[in-house]
Formats: structure tokens, sequence, C-alpha cells
């Protein structure tokens, strides 16, 4: 299973996320780098938009206990509270889900950053920001309040790509092969761009192409982009391998499922993965105590086995000394030998005890 989602992948996502459209924000909860978003549709139906920094997000109709949220979340309901979600899109063709939002007195941006370290930023309606999840004052960008927004641009929008476009991107291209360019240069990521060059029949090693491999090329491209959403779940044996939006022809032969949700089916397995680490985490918590436990227990029956009973009182039965005839000098009371003891006339039991500190001093 990918540990993260694509650009393409968004790109469908944001269809299925139309439904959430003209929703209110209700409530945001949060733990470290999860977020959910608790949404009343229109109808009154309940949704949560749920972000996994910097990996994922997804719809779901359930949420998993949140406990108290992280003081990032805290902030963000003063500003997002009861706000009504307008719109949603994917800037351009980057990994980057941008909210417009709506309160009774202004309108905002809520920006979703799905690449590397993953961020969550919210602006005013002129993308100047007012607080963000991770802040940055060095390197090529800034993001801190005060300022205008900014994120990382390609050179093409997949979205957009004319074929000239796809012509100067190779051949422009200083990567080693044509996939390497469609998975970097044009954002696709390696999966999708393996299955252009297999749908176009280009060998993917290749890092130019004649006029007829561009023209398969671009109609591979056209073809992805255009494709109805159609998800795919495969499977290895009994575990998920892949989800998909769509048929890929790199799992021809591998056992799948289809679902017309390319949301539904990815937050069913995520939820469902994060209900197992859970559980694994709980369980690890007790197996840990229970090792403890389990070695303090051996510790003291390994003492015990070698322990001498050498003094019981005769009328409650109960002990009073122990030794440890293993050790040296191991003397250990349950009476007050220090009630009898004087500097002058000190109890045998503290004077032999000296005299084997004395004696192992040098040991």
């Amino acid at each position: 299973m990918r540990e993260e989602l694509s650009s393409l992948d968004l790109h469908f996502l944001i269809k299925e996320f139309e439904s959430i459209l003209h929703s209110k924000i209700y409530q945001v909860f949060q733990i470290d780098n999860t977020l959910v978003f608790q949404l009343y549709l229109p109808n009154k139906e309940k949704k949560y938009l749920t972000v996994i920094l910097p990996n994922f997000i997804f719809l779901s109709e359930e949420k998993e206990g949140m406990g108290e949220s992280g003081n990032f979340a805290l902030s963000l309901r003063k500003h997002i509270n009861n706000s009504r979600i307008r719109k949603i899109k994917q800037k351009e063709f980057e990994r980057i889900v941008e909210i417009e939002l709506e309160t009774k007195e202004k309108s905002l941006k809520l920006i979703v950053e799905l690449f590397r370290p993953g961020n969550i930023i919210l602006c005013d309606d002129t993308y100047k920001i007012i607080m963000a999840k991770e802040y940055k004052g060095f390197g090529s960008r800034v993001i801190r309040p005060g300022i205008i927004y900014d994120y990382p641009k390609k050179e093409f929008n997949f979205l957009e790509l004319k074929e000239i476009d796809l012509v100067n991107a190779i051949e422009n291209s200083d990567k080693t092969s044509v996939v390497i360019t469609l998975a970097v240069d044009l954002g696709l990521g390696g999966l999708y761009a393996e299955e252009i060059c297999e749908i176009a029949k280009v060998d993917k090693k290749k890092a130019s192409l004649d006029k007829s491999e561009i023209k398969r090329m671009y109609s591979a491209i056209e073809s992805i982009k255009n494709r109805k959403i159609d998800a795919h779940i495969y499977y290895e044996k009994e575990n998920s391998l892949d989800i998909t939006p769509f048929e890929l022809a790199k799992y021809k032969g591998k056992k799948f499922e289809i679902s017309d949700s390319f949301n539904l089916s990815l937050s069913l397995h995520l939820m469902h993965l994060s209900k197992q680490e859970k559980k694994k985490q709980h369980l690890s918590k007790y197996e840990h105590e229970k090792v403890k436990l389990e070695k303090i227990i051996k510790n003291q029956e390994t003492q015990i086995a070698g322990m001498l009973a050498s003094g019981i009182n005769p009328d409650s039965n109960l002990v009073e000394i122990i030794e440890i005839p293993e050790l040296d000098w191991f003397v250990g009371v349950q009476f007050h030998p220090e009630y009898k003891s004087t500097v002058i006339n000190p109890h045998p039991l503290f004077v032999n005890f000296i005299k084997a500190v004395v004696a192992h001093q040098d040991k």
C-alpha cells in the first residue's frame, strides 16, 4: 500500500469532495499530525474531513476518538467554526488542496499541503497568512503571519498539458529516462508515469521519443486525465496492495474489488489501518507492563528461593529474621534492634554489620 497520495490521486479525490460544498464546519479535532474537521451538510448529514499530514486527505462518516485537541486545532476553531465550505479545489496539479470558507463577516482560504513535511495554512481572501501549523522563516519559502501565501509550482500543469508542452518537457529534461520525467517534472509519481508508458507502448527507460511515440504518449495522458472514477482495490494474498481511482495495467492478474467511490475505498482502508495500529499500541503498552512485572516477580522469586528463615516468632509463627547463606553477609529483620542498641552497648546485629563492611571495603 502506498504511503502517500499522488497529484493524480488528489485530482480524482477532489471530484468526490463536491458532496461537502456548502457544509458547515462545526468542530476541529487534532492528534499530532492528524486533523479532523466535523462537517454538517445542508441535509443535516454529518461527515468528517480527515487530514493526515503529509500523506492523506479523505472524507468519512465516522471518526475515531480524538480526545483533547492540540493547540493548533484550538486556535483554528476560533477562526473557522461555523464557517461554510463554498469551494474546494486542487492548486493546479500540485499536492495542495484549497478550501474556500465563508463566515458571517469574511471569506477565508484553508490551504492543505500534502507534500513533505506537510502543512495547514489559514489565509484571508487575499492569501495573506493568518496562521499555520508549521512556520518557516528561511530558505526558498517563508510561511509566517502577515505575508502572502505562495507555493512551489512546476513548469507544466499536467491537467492543462498540450502536446507541444510534452515535447518541451521531454526535450528539456535532465532526467535519464522518460518515466522519471513524467514522474518528477510533470508530478505524476512513479505509479502513473509507468502506467502512461504502458498504455502508450513506450519503453520507459528511453530518454527521448520520436514523433509517433510522443503522439501515443500524449494520447495516453489524455485518456488518463479523462477517465471516470472506477476505484480498484488490489490485493496481494489477503492484504491490500493498492487503491487506485481506476484500473491499472501494472496490477493485471492481481485480485481486486471495484467500488464507485475512490474516497470511500481509501477512507475505509486508512481507518482500518489506524484502528489496527491503535490496537497494536494498546497491546504493546500492556505487553511492556507485563514483561516488566514478570521480571520483578522473577527477581523476587530468585531472592526468596535463596533466603533462609533463621528466626521465627514461636508465639505468632511469623518470620522475624531472614538470611541469604550464599552471600557473605545478609540479614533482614522484622523486629527493631535499634530499640535495644546504644553507643556503649550496640546491638550485635549492627556490630556484625560494621565488621562485614570493614572486611569487604577493599573488595
